[in-house]
């Protein structure tokens, strides 16, 4: 929820009507739990939580592994970088991006704000035999845990 209409949130954006606290409302929210499925199957899911972070995040493991071909482990693992159009600010995690891809993005006029990590992406893949493999953020809490096969009686 938002505060008020002239203060910004802890992502700096400025709160909305829609968004205000009052009795029966629900608040406006970035969730995007996302199932990729390929040939009628679920093949990859993946969510976080992180404000108007979830987007970019969840979009940069799609990103890699299914255009960049990343295993998912590194699809989860890999730096990520957020822009939400305001403030006018590319942030960047930091000792996530060399210093020359930096120094590029400052060059072409960009702000750029090296900020600590964020969000705590949750994600399985499950190849066409079944096998799921899970992967739990290194960023936030939990664990992907490892459920063995059980036999049907």
């Amino acid at each position: 929820f938002a505060l008020s209409e002239q203060s910004a949130n802890a992502f700096g954006l400025a709160g909305s009507a829609r968004n205000l606290v009052r009795p029966g409302a629900r608040p406006v929210s970035s969730m995007t739990p996302t199932i990729v499925v390929r040939d009628g199957r679920a093949r990859v899911l993946v969510g976080s939580p992180g404000g108007t972070r979830i987007l970019t995040s969840v979009m940069l493991v799609l990103l890699r592994r299914f255009v960049f071909e990343a295993d998912l482990p590194d699809s989860v693992v890999g730096p990520r970088f957020h822009h939400q159009l305001w403030p006018d600010q590319v942030f960047v995690e930091r000792g996530g991006f060399p210093a020359a891809v930096l120094a590029s993005l400052r060059a072409r006029g960009h702000t750029v704000i090296e900020t600590p990590s964020w969000c705590n992406v949750q994600a399985i893949e499950i190849d066409a035999a079944g096998l799921m493999t899970a992967v739990s953020d290194p960023r936030g809490e939990g664990a992907a845990g490892v459920l063995e096969p059980q036999g049907h009686p």
